[in-house]
């Protein structure tokens, strides 16, 4: 049960964010895109390596098994 939820998990990490973006309305993203500091920081962090980076450390800090008992055995894990 827990190498499903894994894979559930995994799912959802990298494909929920990229469903969200490619959804957007084509006027929001344009309003975005018009702000320098907005242009400037979607350039930096969806850089190959800046993201790579992001992930892994993302993935790393929310799966240490400290981290991972402490969720399980709260709400916030469920």
């Amino acid at each position: 049960l827990a190498s499903l939820h894994m894979v559930q998990y995994i799912l959802l990490a990298l494909v929920a964010l990229l469903l969200l973006v490619v959804g957007m309305p084509p006027a929001t993203y344009a309003a975005l895109e018009r702000r320098p500091r907005v242009r400037g920081a979607i350039a930096t962090l969806t850089h190959p390596i800046v993201a790579a980076v992001l992930f892994v450390a993302t993935f790393l800090a929310t799966h240490a098994p400290r981290v991972a008992d402490g969720l399980m055995a709260s709400q916030a894990g469920a």
